[in-house]
């Protein structure tokens, strides 16, 4: 240690003018796709027929025993929503992006096809198999021991991949996955069906599990608001280039409120959800940090979210899709209570900043179609005759305006809220695989 101190010392101080995060110094020379179509060839004959001597002594092309990989398929780049002029293929690629079709614009726009399309996972409570949106990823978290008897390192189940890329990466290693509902957690502690990873290592058991889980699918929800107020900020001009006149939110005034909780029906197109948050005086937060208990307050609450069917005339985009001859239900909003769906006063401040930001775009970009080169707003954002505004925001998504803005993905994560309160609690697994028992039952 004496010999290395000096010279330790001596390279901080060479680099002590450097800046403090240096670039890598090579490049990561790692294939983002591995499709190349000049090099597909026809599946490989095992026919001892077709060979006048050993399969592994032919030199008549790759070897398919030898050289198996060279008739490995790759699949391409799954298609952008929107791709920049001059796109070209990467340095050491053959597979050039490409952007969505209409249709393959329509089937995105719709959050419930994205989760249904979501990979398959296996829940360790009831053993279903379910698209992984319909579930809760749990890791090890691994930690440090604080007793110096006992050096070896405890481990902690913790909810992994709740929160946006872009904000926190998802951990490695493995995990274990339950059904997006507060009554699957509570088993999944009970059961705890993560034991068999934990033979060397102590466990931490954590009952404020289930709490944790429904702050981050809650900051989730404005994660992904966050999100959808920075790309459309970014999408200023091409707006203007575009001119687009399909609105992603817009404020309901107090009539057209009125009238939607007389008629219990949703008048309005491509509308994938409603939310009502009434005005906050408290400081907005997004931390991922748990926020304090509080004492429950003894008035009764209303229900989470209520599902309004659409308007049989309104019915457009993913929304009038009826496959199989009709036997599906008619499709719905949800429209969601705010103050319950966050409870919290700081998140619920959050929630309406942000929608008043996205609000605020919108209203920007209505300002520049004004012009008459570019086509009308459809259904603006704000009240052209001075009627009174209400407290409801009506979010909208189809393929014209998913170039703009990714509302679905809001959608999907106030879907999962509310599955995981308990509002779409399912009652049957008949459409899943694995068990076909109730999951009523399982839990």
């Amino acid at each position: 240690m004496p010999r290395l101190a000096p010279r330790l010392v001596k390279a901080i101080l060479k680099d002590a003018d450097k800046p403090k995060f240096l670039p890598f110094s090579k490049p990561s020379k790692q294939r983002k796709s591995l499709h190349d179509p000049k090099q597909l060839r026809e599946a490989p004959q095992f026919n001892f027929k077709s060979y006048e001597r050993s399969i592994l002594l032919s030199t008549s092309g790759p070897n398919p025993i030898t050289e198996s990989r060279a008739y490995e398929l790759h699949k391409t780049l799954p298609p952008v929503v929107f791709l920049p002029k001059g796109a070209k293929a990467r340095e050491g690629e053959t597979d050039k992006p490409r952007e969505m079709t209409e249709q393959e614009r329509k089937w995105y726009s719709s959050p419930y096809l994205r989760m249904l399309a979501s990979p398959l996972r296996r829940c360790a409570v009831t053993d279903q198999y379910l698209p992984s949106d319909f579930m809760i990823r749990f890791s090890y978290l691994r930690v440090p021991s604080s007793d110096a008897g006992r050096p070896v390192p405890s481990l902690a189940i913790i909810p992994d991949g709740l929160e946006h890329s872009k904000y926190t990466s998802r951990k490695g290693g493995h995990s274990f996955y339950s059904l997006c509902l507060r009554e699957a957690v509570d088993q999944f502690i009970m059961k705890q069906p993560y034991k068999r990873g934990t033979r060397e290592s102590p466990l931490i058991p954590r009952k404020h599990l289930p709490r944790q889980v429904a702050h981050l699918l809650r900051l989730r929800v404005l994660q992904e608001l966050e999100q959808l107020g920075e790309r459309m900020r970014h999408q200023v001009r091409q707006r203007i280039r575009n001119g687009d006149p399909h609105t992603i939110l817009r404020r309901l005034t107090r009539e057209e409120f009125d009238s939607m909780e007389s008629t219990r029906t949703a008048p309005f197109q491509n509308a994938i959800a409603v939310l009502v948050v009434p005005p906050v005086e408290a400081e907005s937060s997004m931390s991922p940090l748990p926020p304090p208990e509080e004492t429950p307050s003894k008035e009764p609450f209303p229900p989470l979210s209520v599902l309004m069917p659409i308007s049989s005339g309104l019915q457009s985009g993913f929304n009038s899709l009826q496959p199989l001859g009709g036997l599906l239900p008619s499709p719905t909003v949800p429209v969601y209570n705010c103050l319950t769906a966050f409870p919290h006063p700081s998140q619920r401040a959050a929630l309406r900043a942000l929608l008043v930001r996205v609000l605020k775009l919108e209203q920007h970009r209505e300002r520049l179609h004004k012009s008459p080169r570019l086509p009308p707003v459809e259904s603006p954002s704000f009240s052209t005759d001075g009627s009174e505004l209400s407290d409801a925001f009506v979010l909208c998504s189809d393929q014209e305006n998913l170039r703009r803005g990714d509302a679905a993905a809001v959608a999907i994560a106030l879907w999962r809220l509310r599955m995981f309160e308990g509002e779409d609690k399912p009652t049957t697994s008949s459409w899943s695989l694995g068990t076909h028992r109730e999951v009523r039952k399982l839990l």
